[in-house]
C-alpha cells in the first residue's frame, strides 16, 4: 500500500484527525521553558488555533526547522511515540556543512546523555547530494535520537554545521542566514509521509550558491 504523502509549508500547519503536523520555524523551542518569551506551542495556539492541551510527540532543536507532529489526544499521542521510541520513524534532514564530506558515510559513536548520566548507543547515516566549494549539502538520517545528535556527529566527522554557534566554531559564508543550516525535511512512518517545504532563507542560499539540488519550495 503506498504510504499518503502531506506537505507542511515553513511556518505552517496542517491537521490529520487528532494529528498535528507543523513547520516549526528555527529560533523556537519545541518545549516551554521559564527562560523563553516564546515556543511552538503557544506560537502554534496564537498562530493556528490549535488546542489548549496539544503537546509534542517529537522534538527538534531550537535552532533546527521542520517537521514536528503533536497532538491534544494521549493515545494518539502514545501511538505514534511508540513508532518514534522503537526508532521505526525514518528521519530525513537537509543540512549544509564546512568542508568535503564523502558520498555517504555512517556515524556510529556513542554520545552522552546528560540526563542518564552515561554514554547512549547513536547513530547517523548521511549521503552528499552537492559540493560547493568548501561546504557540502547532505542527506542526513539519524538511526537514534540522542540530544543534538546530528550536531554533535558531523562535528566529529569534522563536518560542523553552517551557522552552528555551539558545535560548529567557523564563521559563517558569505550570504548564508544567520541561522543553524539544519531543517527537518520529511519523516515516514508505516503508512504515512510528511515533507516540510524548506525555509526561504535556506532556499535563497542555495540559490546564491547555485547549488542545482531542488528542494520543495
Amino acid at each position: 500500500m503506498s504510504k499518503a504523502t502531506h506537505f507542511v509549508p515553513p511556518e505552517g500547519a496542517i491537521r490529520l484527525d487528532e494529528l498535528w503536523v507543523f513547520g516549526k520555524p528555527a529560533g523556537l523551542a519545541t518545549h516551554p521553558s521559564r527562560d523563553l518569551d516564546d515556543d511552538l506551542l503557544s506560537w502554534a495556539r496564537r498562530e493556528h488555533g490549535a488546542p489548549e492541551h496539544l503537546a509534542p510527540i517529537n522534538r527538534l532543536d531550537r535552532a533546527t526547522s521542520g517537521i514536528v507532529l503533536a497532538s491534544a489526544c494521549a493515545t494518539t499521542r502514545a501511538r505514534f511515540g511508540e513508532s518514534f521510541a522503537g526508532h521505526t520513524v525514518q528521519k530525513t534532514y537537509l543540512s549544509l556543512v564546512h568542508g568535503s564530506a564523502p558520498e555517504e558515510g555512517r556515524i556510529d559513536r556513542a554520545l552522552l546523555d546528560r540526563r542518564r548520566g552515561r554514554k547512549l548507543d547513536s547513530c547517523t547515516r548521511f549521503r552528499r547530494l552537492e559540493s560547493v566549494g568548501k561546504l557540502s549539502l547532505l542527506e542526513v538520517h539519524p538511526i537514534t535520537g540522542r540530544k543534538h545528535q546530528i550536531r554533535r556527529h558531523l562535528r566529529g566527522h569534522d563536518l560542523p554545521i553552517v551557522g552552528d554557534k555551539r558545535y560548529g566554531g567557523r564563521h559563517l559564508p558569505s550570504g548564508a542566514p544567520d541561522r543553524l543550516w539544519l531543517h527537518c525535511l520529511r519523516l515516514e512512518l508505516a503508512d504515512l509521509r510528511i515533507e516540510a517545504i524548506i525555509p526561504a532563507e535556506l532556499q535563497t542560499h542555495l540559490e546564491r550558491l547555485n547549488c542545482s539540488f531542488a528542494p520543495l519550495t
